[in-house]
């Protein structure tokens, strides 16, 4: 079992036309690929969470029929069926969706209960069928 570490960072826009606005920063320390959103009044840490899921994990929510679950829409680009997660709906429904498909999502907060990271731990053993 494959364990991943996403660490979660917040700051606050200097930008010309964003000045002032929430960014949501989630880095995979395993591929060094940060997903990141901006703004405020949706659940930001679902969107990159989300984001994380949808690119590294496409093959089983498809498999998964995970399109059938809230914040998930399957589509088709040239003959090739994807699935695009709506993290906007919430953590909670990304981290069900992540059960789903054999991953244990476990939160790690500081003592004020702010969410710090995920240590996800891929359930499913490398080479056997995700479906």
């Amino acid at each position: 079992m494959e364990t991943t570490y996403l660490a979660v960072s917040w700051s606050t826009s200097k930008g010309q036309s964003t000045y002032g606005y929430n960014i949501c920063r989630l880095d995979d320390t395993s591929t060094d690929k940060r997903y990141r959103c901006n703004g405020g009044g949706y659940d930001m840490l679902g969107t990159v969470f989300g984001e994380w899921l949808q690119t590294n994990y496409q093959s089983r929510l498809i498999a998964h029929a995970a399109s059938q679950h809230y914040g998930a829409r399957m589509y088709e680009v040239n003959g090739t069926k994807r699935i695009s997660l709506d993290g906007s709906c919430g953590i909670e429904t990304m981290r069900s969706l992540a059960e789903l498909i054999g991953l244990q999502v476990k939160v790690i907060s500081d003592r004020k209960g702010r969410t710090l990271g995920f240590n996800v731990t891929d359930t499913i053993p490398q080479g056997w069928s995700t479906v």
